[in-house]
């Protein structure tokens, strides 16, 4: 919880918590209605598809954890201008 301001860390553990639950709870039936209208191969296509952005955001995340860590300080948004102009649509 090194991100997390210490007077709500559990406000906030509490809120990620709930929010993990969110792909089971509702996109469970939406995968389930996908798979019968296209097939085991399509969604297992479309899933590691839709997994992608989700990878490169933890490796992006990982890296900037390990410098707070490191440095006791967050990383200036000039260490990732291509992320950001990308983000931005610039």
């Amino acid at each position: 919880m090194t991100l997390c301001n210490k007077s709500f860390s559990a406000t906030q553990f509490a809120l990620l918590s709930a929010l993990s639950a969110v792909g089971r709870v509702y996109v469970g039936p939406i995968a389930g209605w996908f798979v019968e209208a296209h097939g085991w191969s399509t969604f297992y296509i479309f899933s590691v598809v839709a997994a992608v952005p989700g990878i490169a955001l933890l490796l992006l995340c990982r890296q900037t954890l390990e410098h707070t860590q490191r440095t006791a300080s967050f990383m200036p948004r000039s260490e990732f201008p291509q992320a950001y102009a990308l983000a931005l649509g610039s």
